[in-house]
């Protein structure tokens, strides 16, 4: 992650957001997991 944010840094809390849902129990130990993107 921190690589990202070192070449992209107009992004870190985007990045910071999905480190956040990868590391989310509901998402490792859930069923389900449904992302929408927005192409900016």
């Amino acid at each position: 992650m921190t690589k990202q944010i070192k070449n992209d840094p107009a992004n870190e809390k985007t990045y910071r957001a999905i480190f956040k849902l990868n590391t989310s129990l509901n998402v490792l130990l859930g069923k389900h997991l449904i992302m929408e993107f927005q192409k900016n």
